[in-house]
């Protein structure tokens, strides 16, 4: 002091560790585009994350996101960890058919892109990313698509059934003379095609000995008969 006398006195500091923080991640990561993620912040006893969320953590983010969360101990120290949920995308996938159009019992092929796995529902003959049908009435189909992530998205695609050709058939006379002359005239399509064969126009003649069922199958402008 100011008379040259001294004297000492001492003062301990405790110094309280901060609290080693962690997040336990419940779920894969990456994840898939519209999954969920469970989120777990582990070593204090109170937590608040960055986006506002609660302890356990459930996130549903629609792109890779940066999730970081505080704790605090039973001290009041406080320390923070953060983990990257990585988003992958979900397939782009295209669904074609070829033809888009076919008449009633035809083939038509559906072909898919956008992914390593293919699965069709309600299609009799499948290949992977290909497939074959034969609606007898307008169809839709749906494919279930796996990337090579293991993301997977769901498309469809429609085949047109063109309704047949509306098939008309006359006769001159039902009741005739053996050998006496009859003509017969079919209509609704462009193609026509006789049994027993009397040739390809719509109209015919015959000359029937014996009492005769004709027959005309007839094709329009799609191809169906």
């Amino acid at each position: 002091d100011m008379s040259g006398c001294s004297n000492t006195a001492t003062v301990s500091i405790t110094v309280n560790s901060l609290p080693v923080v962690t997040i336990t991640l419940t779920g894969s990561n990456p994840i898939c585009e519209g999954d969920s993620v469970r989120l777990l912040g582990q070593g204090a006893v109170t937590y608040v994350w960055n986006d506002g969320g609660a302890n356990p953590h459930y996130v549903k983010p629609s792109s890779t996101m940066l999730y970081s969360v505080t704790g605090t101990d039973i001290n009041g120290c406080t320390n923070s960890s953060n983990v990257v949920v990585v988003v992958n995308p979900l397939p782009v996938i295209t669904v074609t058919s070829d033809p888009s159009s076919v008449c009633s019992g035809f083939t038509s092929m559906l072909i898919a892109t956008g992914g390593v796995d293919y699965t069709w529902s309600t299609v009799p003959a499948t290949y992977n990313d290909t497939a074959y049908v034969n609606p007898v009435a307008t169809s839709t189909y749906a494919v279930t698509v796996v990337d090579v992530n293991g993301c997977r998205g769901l498309d469809t695609v429609s085949v047109n059934v063109l309704a047949g050709p509306v098939v008309s058939l006359n006769v001159s006379s039902n009741l005739v003379c053996s050998g006496e002359m009859i003509m017969l005239v079919a209509g609704g399509g462009i193609n026509y095609s006789w049994s027993p064969n009397l040739g390809t126009n719509d109209t015919v003649y015959d000359n029937p000995t014996a009492n005769t069922t004709y027959i005309v199958t007839v094709t329009d402008v799609n191809g169906c008969t």
